[in-house]
């Protein structure tokens, strides 16, 4: 059974948030907070029937991270079509 949160490896993350709203989660390897958080979001976007990507920031990732102005994880973005309207850092 399919879930409404999606767990993704390192793709093309914006072709993914490009059809309705979509919680994005960055973290980073080794940050504790955001292993925490991860199971709590996925809850939520379940409940909610919102998709749940999960980005890891890491060397692959930096051009996306500066795009997007993450300078910290964990940080949660709320996108409606690829656009962001939402954060919390």
């Amino acid at each position: 059974m399919t879930t409404a949160s999606e767990i993704f490896a390192k793709k093309d993350y914006k072709s993914m948030l490009k059809d309705g709203i979509c919680c994005v989660e960055i973290s980073g390897e080794s940050c504790a907070n955001c292993v925490t958080l991860l199971p709590v979001l996925r809850s939520i976007a379940d409940a909610r029937g919102l998709r749940l990507v999960h980005v890891e920031a890491d060397y692959d990732t930096t051009e996306l991270m500066e795009e997007w102005e993450v300078d910290r994880v964990p940080t949660v973005l709320l996108t409606d079509g690829g656009v962001i309207f939402a954060r919390c850092s």
